[in-house]
């Protein structure tokens, strides 16, 4: 009867050893599956914010590349008129410069010379 109780008692022993393992296993499963939730969480609105992110950052973006471009055209549109209107006021001071050219070559031709009043 001493083998048998002390058989039972080491197997108690080994029995209650085995369930502390198996609650402590469960418990650490139990914090490891919540720890998970929190990560999975943590994950999606780490994502969500980084999504709201990137399309802010693409935005800003997207506003500065229009502001550039309307301010290239006004310039390339004021670059255009001063070009024009330069060579507009060229063309009146080239035609300026050849009326008067041509009206003293007309008042040349029109008034005698010394040589044919001479000869």
């Amino acid at each position: 009867m001493d083998a048998q109780s002390f058989i039972f008692g080491i197997l108690s022993g080994l029995g209650f050893i085995v369930i502390v393992l198996i609650t402590i296993g469960v418990l650490k499963i139990f914090k490891i599956a919540k720890r998970v939730l929190t990560l999975e969480t943590r994950i999606a609105e780490d994502e969500r914010v980084l999504t709201h992110d990137i399309n802010m950052v693409e935005q800003t973006v997207l506003n500065q590349i229009r502001h550039t471009e309307e301010s290239v055209e006004r310039h390339i549109y004021d670059v255009e008129n001063t070009v024009s209107h330069r060579i507009e006021e060229l063309d009146r001071m080239a035609h300026s410069y050849v009326d008067t050219r041509i009206d003293k070559l007309e008042q040349k031709l029109k008034t005698p010379t010394k040589r044919t009043i001479m000869d």
